[in-house]
């Protein structure tokens, strides 16, 4: 996807956001002007090399509130800018859903799969370098953050499949302030270059939405300088001593996900530019 020039950094964030974690009570939400793409649940949506997924995955816990989420486009911009925008209950402390954009092939929605880089295995990549700058609206509580899931198997077909599942690695670079940590313990500190993370373990997750039994390693790094953008080399801050006990070299990377995990009210996300860089 293209790269544009929208710096934002963590002064400027609160400025952006009227939310509740910068002080004061949230304020309604007027979005920009955009043209809903596709609203239907799990609506996959080809553009510039990547997808844009309507990911609902725990919508049942809205409990009848007339929610609304959708991948949207700019309609005034002269090169269309593709994002999100959502409309989920105020004051909830659940995740309701995590819109994205993404490359490869996810075992919970295999198709369509895009990028014949992945699955890939993570102890043979010397680089993994995700890059990506987004625009976030909102007056509710939400991350930023980049997903990738771990298989155990790179063949694991067209259809869903949660049986190769080994982990779920999320790299958090924005949580709405005093709202929202990842799961599980926070183990320790990883520094790398120049950046601090805190490192946030659980060896026996599982889906919070009920719909699924099966178990997974979940590992969240979250980064202490929040930004709208990011650029890290997955690969090396996996390859870091804190995690060798876990073993994650031996599984397959299936995709890569930048997306915002939602706990509550209205907004819109853009996605100006999303790139990932592999080196086996």
């Amino acid at each position: 996807m293209r790269t544009a020039q929208w710096p934002l950094n963590a002064a400027m964030l609160c400025g952006v956001l009227a939310i509740s974690g910068c002080g004061g009570t949230p304020t309604p939400f007027e979005p920009p002007h955009f043209e809903e793409v596709d609203c239907e649940d799990y609506a996959s949506v080809e553009h510039d090399g990547a997808i844009f997924y309507n990911n609902v995955w725990n919508s049942h816990a809205a409990d009848g509130f007339d929610w609304r989420q959708c991948v949207v486009e700019d309609g005034n911009a002269e090169d269309p800018t593709y994002g999100w925008y959502w409309r989920w209950p105020a004051s909830s402390r659940d995740i309701f859903a995590q819109p994205q954009v993404k490359v490869g092939s996810s075992p919970w929605d295999p198709l369509p799969k895009i990028d014949e880089r992945f699955p890939l295995l993570l102890g043979d990549t010397q680089k993994l370098e995700i890059a990506h700058q987004l625009r976030v609206e909102s007056n509710g509580n939400h991350n930023i953050a980049t997903t990738i899931w771990l298989v155990d198997d790179p063949d694991f077909g067209d259809e869903p499949n949660r049986d190769v599942i080994r982990a779920e690695v999320m790299f958090w670079t924005y949580a709405t302030a005093g709202q929202m940590n990842p799961a599980g313990e926070k183990i320790g500190i990883i520094e790398e270059g120049g950046q601090r993370w805190s490192v946030w373990l659980d060896r026996n997750w599982g889906d919070a939405s009920g719909a699924n039994d099966n178990r997974w390693i979940y590992l969240a790094i979250k980064s202490e300088t929040p930004s709208f953008s990011m650029r890290l080399d997955a690969a090396k801050l996996l390859s870091d001593p804190l995690l060798k006990d876990l073993g994650l070299q031996r599984f397959y990377v299936a995709d890569v996900e930048v997306g915002t995990e939602i706990m509550d009210g209205e907004g819109v996300a853009w996605v100006d530019s999303f790139e990932v860089i592999i080196e086996p």
